[in-house]
């Protein structure tokens, strides 16, 4: 009888250490995974479609680019066709200023110019939802089987961040730069601008305010396929600082209120989009970062009680 007993009690003692190492083995993987690693946790299904050679790719490509450039066309004809109307929205920031300016159309072509502009601008933002959805429909391939369902969602984040940064530049953005620059004038010195640079620099800001309410997407996107991680994020935070600021200056007009307009926003959204990152992290290692969470603070609380 002892015999046996000290056999169950070496055979219990085994199991609890192999449950132990089982269990720190995954929690360095997560971490691994986590802080950059090669992690394999929550990837062993594999995408159902891996036959496609290099070639039928950019035949896939291809044809995605050209239904995106269709819908780019058709929603770009809407546009032209209601561009006079279109054309209000584009003045409406001049006209609020209180330094007023001219416009004037300086060229015998210049009004057809104007017109293709805004219908081209129409297009490429009319037709977001389209040139997302083939976009996605290029990488689906390559997505594991849960992922994508996730395409409706994913469309529509997509456009709502485009609008969003959009507005944001049109009533934020737009308004101080017109105040600013139409301000340096003499008073002796009559500001009459030309009407295709005005509305070219009108679609510049919204463009560019609209693709960097992207970034939390791009952020979500980048973790999924491995390249980032929150933890890297956090850690280059000094860096993009700067980053932004410089960036802003050279996205918005050289004053310092458009500047600080601009480079507050993409602070915020970086900030969320370390946020948004963890939600890219595959279930498993967003679990075993848990249990390593919780099995640091008990170390940390077992050395303090030592001490």
């Amino acid at each position: 009888m002892t015999e046996d007993s000290d056999k169950e009690f070496n055979e219990d003692q085994t199991t609890d250490q192999t449950e132990q190492t089982n269990g720190q083995s995954g929690s360095e993987t997560a971490e691994e995974d986590y802080y950059g690693g090669t992690s394999t946790a929550g990837r062993e299904e594999e995408p159902e479609e891996a036959g496609m050679n290099f070639l039928d790719h950019l035949e896939e490509l291809r044809w995605r680019l050209i239904k995106s450039l269709v819908g780019v066309v058709a929603v770009g004809i809407i546009g032209y066709l209601f561009s006079d109307q279109l054309l209000q929205l584009f003045l409406y920031p001049a006209r609020n200023v209180n330094t007023p300016f001219d416009l004037q159309v300086l060229g015998v072509p210049d009004m057809l110019m104007v017109k293709i502009k805004i219908g081209i601008f129409t297009g490429i933002v009319g037709a977001l939802p389209i040139i997302t959805f083939q976009m996605w429909r290029f990488i689906a391939p390559g997505l594991l089987p849960h992922e994508k369902q996730y395409v409706p969602s994913t469309v529509t984040v997509v456009t709502l961040c485009f609008l969003i940064g959009a507005t944001f530049g049109y009533f934020a953005i737009l308004p101080v730069a017109l105040e600013f620059l139409s301000g340096l004038g003499l008073s002796t010195i009559q500001n009459n601008y030309a009407l295709d640079k005005y509305v070219s620099f009108v679609t510049r800001i919204i463009l560019i305010t609209g693709l960097i309410f992207e970034l939390p997407v791009l952020s979500f996107f980048l973790t999924k396929i491995g390249l980032v991680t929150p933890a890297v994020l956090r850690h280059i935070r000094r860096y993009a600082v700067i980053i932004t600021f410089v960036l802003a200056a050279f996205i918005t007009p050289p004053d310092p209120a458009s500047m600080i307009l601009m480079g507050i926003p993409i602070l915020l959204l970086y900030e969320i989009s370390i946020w948004v990152s963890h939600f890219g992290l595959s279930k498993e290692t967003r679990r075993e970062l848990r249990k390593a969470k919780k099995r640091r603070k008990q170390e940390e609380k077992r050395r303090k009680a030592g001490d």
